[in-house]
């Protein structure tokens, strides 16, 4: 967030790694945890990573939370950039309030995580699909019974990114309890993690 064409060549370093690795179309997110100034220098490293190299362009799929997390006291308008790529609300997301503040921004969509409530983030879902606003599921390093929560809450309300899970890399051993009898889901292969066929319904809790 604060040099754009240091950024931009991390881009395009990390998809064509992916590229040389085998991967036919990587799919990109871009966070620059709140490190961008303002939606200009935003809307320039998107610019500048098109012209330095259009198929790295063409996999970022969303961009979140680039400027500072308070949208009222740092508001911005995300129109221009908006028209190149989703920028989603994340840090900011605090309120349910903010969501009318949020579209009239032109923010492209929303962060969510269900760390932050369950109910808090299945309403702003809701929300968001009778808005038309894409979303993203971003559960971090949540692991065991929490894990399995988010994988549940996304199978059902359809996130564009599946979910992001990420404590079999970071916190494996808070993992070794479900193992091996949801492999599935806590060592993921390929690229994805997957629920057992048929799931069952609510929350897990049966598990």
């Amino acid at each position: 967030g604060r040099d754009n064409d240091e950024d931009v060549k991390r881009t395009v370093e990390i998809y064509r790694f992916a590229r040389s690795h085998g991967i036919a179309k990587p799919r990109l997110s871009v966070d620059s945890n709140e490190g961008n100034p303002s939606a200009e220098s935003v809307l320039d490293y998107l610019q500048t990573l098109r012209n330095a190299d259009s198929e790295a362009f063409d996999a970022v799929e969303y961009l979140e939370q680039p400027t500072a997390r308070d949208i009222v006291q740092h508001a911005f308008d995300w129109h221009p950039v908006s028209q190149l790529k989703p920028i989603l609300l994340d840090e900011g997301l605090t309120s349910l309030d903010l969501l009318p503040e949020c579209r009239r921004q032109g923010w492209g969509g929303l962060a969510l995580k269900t760390c932050k409530g369950h109910s808090f983030a299945l309403t702003a879902a809701a929300w968001a699909h009778e808005n038309q606003f894409m979303f993203a599921l971003q559960d971090l390093t949540n692991p065991g019974l929490s894990m399995i929560h988010a994988a549940l809450m996304a199978a059902r309300i359809h996130p564009v990114n599946g979910v992001e899970l990420n404590s079999p890399q970071f916190t494996p051993q808070a993992n070794e309890d479900w193992m091996p009898r949801l492999g599935c889901l806590f060592e993921p292969r390929d690229g994805y993690h997957r629920l057992p066929d048929p799931f069952p319904p609510g929350l897990g809790s049966i598990w």
